[in-house]
């Protein structure tokens, strides 16, 4: 029984490593103040926007999540949104 209940699920056992590096990445980009820059480069980055979406709504695996994050594109929005200038303020990110 229990090798059908895995292969039927082997997606979700395939994804476990990745779901584990993105919740240790989340914890400390929330403590470094990155996650405030991340959410800065999204309000212009679609994809960026769209990976954070499925990350926390479950629609794609993280492993997809992940791809879609590290893209050019993202990465360097997220570049971009470290080199602005602006303060931490709560859970929120201000940019002056």
């Amino acid at each position: 029984a229990f090798k059908s209940y895995l292969s039927a699920n082997r997606d979700i056992a395939d994804d476990i490593p990745y779901g584990q590096f993105m919740r240790r990445f989340t914890i400390l980009a929330a403590r470094s103040g990155l996650m405030d820059r991340v959410l800065l480069a999204a309000q212009g980055d679609a994809g960026l926007r769209h990976a954070l979406f499925a990350a926390v709504s479950g629609h794609e695996t993280y492993r997809r999540v992940l791809g879609e994050s590290l893209s050019f594109a993202s990465m360097r929005s997220v570049s971009r949104a470290m080199l602005q200038p602006g303060e931490r303020s709560g859970d929120a990110f201000i940019g002056k």
